[in-house]
């Protein structure tokens, strides 16, 4: 085998993303058997190296595939998926992967990757997109909204992420499932006061479940802005957004 025949084993087996274990499962090839083509791939610029043992097409660039493929069960998330679903026009510099691997961030080809640890419970939520080799994992948008509420410093800009709650057609039974994962009081409780701001008359037996379940202690609303403001006892949250605020926030682009 040579350079053009490895080339023609990766077009015919549509692989634009590989290592090692893909290439022995499409084709049977053991890594020795073309890791010296491999060399003078990369050398040549044909083949990218996305780190070690990973490789790409020179002229593949999908970021969410990438992001996917170097990290165990990695799926896009938080900012990224807001991004992906249009519920933000703010474009992300980063790429946010969750994953239950640890996984230092680092820079891919250019482009910033940010790994994101949770629990196997917390990894729950996954859509599979596009297909083939080309197929790349993603939180679907309630997992996403609730993560980007627990994580806020991934979540993008705070009135996009307030804006995706009140346009999403989000599903109770997914937010109470999802909530369950994540274990966090504050979360449930922000959530919760959200939905029953904005009337989503669709999600009330998450509010049944989110009364049923709130924590003790106040919270703040906006965990990342300041300590003060209006308290309200029946989520025990401080909102330290005024409620007119959010409600001018959402209704900004109607």
């Amino acid at each position: 085998m040579n350079s053009k025949d490895f080339l023609k084993l990766l077009d015919d087996h549509e692989l634009n993303v590989f290592d090692a274990e893909t290439i022995l499962a499409h084709t049977g090839l053991q890594f020795d058997e073309w890791k010296y083509i491999i060399r003078s791939l990369l050398k040549n610029g044909l083949i990218l190296l996305l780190e070690k043992g990973k490789f790409v097409r020179h002229n593949f660039s999908d970021e969410k595939v990438i992001g996917s493929f170097v990290v165990d069960h990695g799926a896009i998330s938080y900012w990224s998926a807001l991004h992906h679903y249009g519920y933000t026009t703010q474009i992300p510099n980063t790429v946010f992967v969750q994953s239950t691997q640890r996984k230092r961030s680092k820079v891919i080809l250019g482009v910033p990757y940010h790994f994101i640890h949770v629990t196997g419970q917390q990894h729950t939520g996954i859509l599979s997109q596009g297909f083939g080799n080309n197929t790349y994992y993603i939180t679907d948008i309630e997992k996403t909204i609730i993560d980007c509420l627990h994580k806020p410093l991934y979540g993008g800009e705070y009135p996009e992420l307030i804006k995706a709650i009140y346009q999403a057609d989000l599903q109770p039974e997914k937010l109470i499932k999802y909530t369950k994962a994540i274990q966090s009081g504050a979360v449930i409780k922000r959530l919760a006061y959200y939905i029953d701001v904005f009337e989503k008359e669709s999600c009330l037996s998450f509010l049944d479940f989110a009364l049923a379940h709130k924590t003790k202690g106040y919270t703040l609303l906006h965990p990342l802005g300041e300590k003060s403001g209006q308290y309200i006892n029946k989520w025990d949250l401080c909102l330290n957004v005024a409620e007119n605020d959010i409600l001018q926030i959402v209704k900004s682009d109607n």
